[in-house]
Parts: C-alpha cells; sequence; structure tokens
C-alpha cells in the first residue's frame, strides 16, 4: 500500500512538473467579402442549392493536415490545431455566403432548408494542408466545383481549381489566413466562369 502510494505521489509530481497541457486551437476559413460584380442580372437565373463538400477521411476531419516534405504523400495531422467544423461544411457555408454577398443568385440554399431549387452546386476538397518543406510554408487548396441543372441533371460548369498561397509566417495561423485566400480566390474563378458558362 505504501508503494502504491508512494509511486501515486511520485506520477503527480511528475504530471505538475511537466507544466500545463497544451491547449486546443480553432480556425475558420475566413473569406473576405468581395465587391458584388457589376452584372446586369445574377449569373444563376434561379435558387442555387449548395451541397455539402464532399473530401476523404483526413482531408475531410477537423484536424488540419500538413505535408512536411516536398512530393511526400505523407500527410500527418496537427495534434492540436483544428478546424472549428469539418472543411466539407466550412467551405460549404463559405461559398453559400459568397454567392450570396456577390448577388450570384436570387436566393442560395442548403439542402436543409428543402426549398425548390433550378441549380445544384457540388463540391469536393482535394486539398486544404499546410506545407512546411523548406522556407517558404504555403497553404495549398485544390476543389472541384461542379453545377448541374435540376430539371434534367445536365452539368453546365466542372473544373478543378488549385490555388497556392505563401503564409506570412511559420505558424498555423499563418497557413489558415493563406488557405481563406486561396480558397477566396477560387470561388471569384469559379464565379466567373459560370459568368461564361450558365445559360440565362
Amino acid at each position: 500500500m505504501r508503494a502504491a502510494a508512494w509511486l501515486a505521489g511520485s506520477a503527480l509530481l511528475l504530471a505538475c512538473a511537466g507544466g500545463p497541457a497544451p491547449r486546443d486551437h480553432f480556425y475558420r476559413i475566413e473569406t473576405p467579402t468581395p465587391a458584388p460584380p457589376a452584372l446586369a442580372a445574377p449569373v444563376f437565373p434561379g435558387t442555387v442549392e449548395v451541397d455539402r463538400f464532399r473530401a476523404d477521411a483526413l482531408t475531410g476531419g477537423i484536424q488540419i493536415v500538413q505535408r512536411q516534405t516536398t512530393g511526400s504523400s505523407e500527410l500527418e495531422p496537427y495534434a492540436y490545431h483544428q478546424w472549428a467544423d469539418p472543411p466539407t461544411i466550412l467551405l460549404q457555408t463559405r461559398l453559400v455566403d459568397f454567392l450570396r454577398e456577390t448577388r450570384a443568385a436570387p436566393l442560395v440554399v442548403t439542402p436543409e432548408l428543402r426549398a425548390h431549387s433550378e441549380f445544384l452546386v457540388l463540391g469536393r476538397i482535394g486539398k486544404l494542408e499546410h506545407q512546411t518543406a523548406g522556407d517558404a510554408p504555403l497553404a495549398v487548396v485544390e476543389i472541384e466545383l461542379v453545377v448541374s441543372r435540376q430539371s434534367d441533371r445536365a452539368i453546365l460548369l466542372q473544373r478543378v481549381y488549385r490555388e497556392e498561397r505563401p503564409a506570412a509566417g511559420p505558424s498555423v495561423a499563418e497557413a489558415v489566413d493563406a488557405a481563406s485566400a486561396a480558397v477566396s480566390a477560387i470561388f471569384t474563378r469559379f464565379l466567373a466562369d459560370a459568368e461564361t458558362q450558365i445559360p440565362r
């Protein structure tokens, strides 16, 4: 009994000497509000439904992903740096906000509203990672976006967009800022493509 009590006390002392446990950090993708495009009419002549994005198990998880070696296939999640929501939801929400703020459609909804819509936007996240190799850390974002017409399921637009943005420094917070800029650039390119591809 004495030995057990001594071991328990020693473990407690060692735990206290080690300092506080690392705290979790949570982040969102914050796309800046763009100026509404100067259009005579909305890009989408009807209600747009934006579905929840798809991703693989690692990229779609809440832990932020890093790639430590350029060209390596190995990805590693950060232990204490996490997204506030899974990226599949974060990017869906950001795209809905973007389309509303730019007035790209008369109405932009999500499937939960069960509203009738003329167009469906699907997204798949290929990459959302912090590349830490070398002296210039990067945020790399790759998203496939597809627009279909609900009446006949015709594919009107299908593109894979990739953006790389240098981070201002080595921290995860700076990488998230760079990722936000990359996402904003992708959504801007997507809207420009939709303007030429969506029949009105």
